[in-house]
């Protein structure tokens, strides 16, 4: 949270992250998913710390003077990038980009 205040401080300044929103939140597919994923990381040492609900995220960055926020899930991101059909009712496996930037 330091690290992005600092951002937040510059006077132009951008962040782009990913991170995952916390399994209870996702559905069954996507909750065993990510579970599964934490579990394979803890092994080796590297727990995940970037479990994030998108509106806390949105909340957090924007009560620190960060705007233009733009939060992409996976299937935004296919569907962008590689032009992919949106596919509803698709499990959520949790995955999201985000991009903020503070204006001058």
């Amino acid at each position: 949270q330091a690290l992005f205040a600092f951002i937040a401080d510059l006077p132009t300044s951008e962040v782009v992250l990913d991170y995952t929103t916390p399994p209870e939140s996702q559905p069954a597919e996507g909750r065993a998913i990510t579970v599964a994923q934490m579990a394979e990381a803890a092994k080796v040492g590297e727990p995940w710390l970037g479990l994030m609900a998108p509106a806390a995220i949105a909340r957090e960055f924007s009560d620190l003077g960060l705007s233009d926020i733009e939060d992409l899930d996976l299937q935004t991101l296919r569907q962008r990038y590689l032009g992919e059909r949106r596919i509803e009712g698709a499990a959520d496996f949790g995955l999201h980009v985000l991009h903020a930037r503070r204006q001058a």
